[in-house]
């Protein structure tokens, strides 16, 4: 895994400042907005799994925000189905995290109850983040969302990539960590340039897994598909 590659993969475009800037000002309308910031991302995905690293990536256009919404919907339905069914399984180890000396009269319980929620938080974090993420690819590829929860599929890319799954999200996680506060710092506004830039090097790293897979033996994900001439790079 090339993960420096993937930090200066937002700026191979000579326009990056310009496309984080207006992927940024997107990322502000409500609701819509993200999701079409997900269809630019499965254009992003496809462009570089078809054409390689080299070719840079296609630029964020707002003339094709219709496509992108298009595109986006997908991934967009995929992600609030994981979030309805995973979320209680984080709830229930983060409120303990935080409530843990309020939900028994014993504090040394508490304290203790507090505590292993708060160690177990990150390794749970880990594995759902690892499983979502095949799931959202798929869902990004195939434009499918049955196609996106195809188990056995998704259990074949887990066994096939584990470890790097698991460097890759703890790398992300670290990256965001100093990423976000600069964005903070930026008038707060700059926190969605940032969170561009993050999920274009979080793009670039799924692009590099995905080959890893398929080196491995794994299936070709279908790719439905536009020519990748409709993703030009300007």
């Amino acid at each position: 895994m090339k993960y420096m590659d993937a930090v200066k993969f937002p700026m191979s475009n000579p326009k990056w400042l310009v496309n984080l800037l207006l992927t940024g000002l997107c990322m502000l309308i409500p609701v819509v907005g993200p999701i079409v910031v997900l269809g630019y991302g499965v254009e992003v995905k496809i462009f570089v799994i078809q054409n390689g690293y080299a070719a840079s990536y296609p630029l964020f256009d707002f003339a094709r925000f219709s496509q992108y919404l298009v595109k986006g919907i997908w991934p967009f339905l995929v992600a609030l189905v994981l979030n309805l069914v995973l979320m209680p399984c984080m709830m229930c180890v983060y409120l303990p995290a935080i409530l843990g000396p309020h939900m028994t009269n014993d504090p040394s319980l508490g304290i203790l109850l507090s505590c292993g929620s708060a160690v177990l938080l990150v390794p749970l974090s880990l594995l759902l983040a690892i499983v979502a993420m095949p799931i959202m690819l798929r869902a990004s590829l195939m434009q499918d969302f049955a196609g996106a929860f195809n188990f056995a599929a998704v259990k074949d890319f887990v066994s096939r990539t584990f470890m790097t799954l698991v460097v890759t999200q703890l790398f992300i996680m670290l990256f965001g960590l100093i990423l976000t506060p600069i964005g903070l710092c930026l008038c707060f506004v700059g926190i969605y340039p940032a969170m561009t830039y993050l999920m274009l090097v979080n793009w670039h790293l799924w692009t590099q897994i995905y080959e890893q897979y398929l080196s491995r033996g794994g299936q070709p994900i279908p790719i439905k598909n536009t020519a990748p001439s409709a993703f030009p790079v300007q």
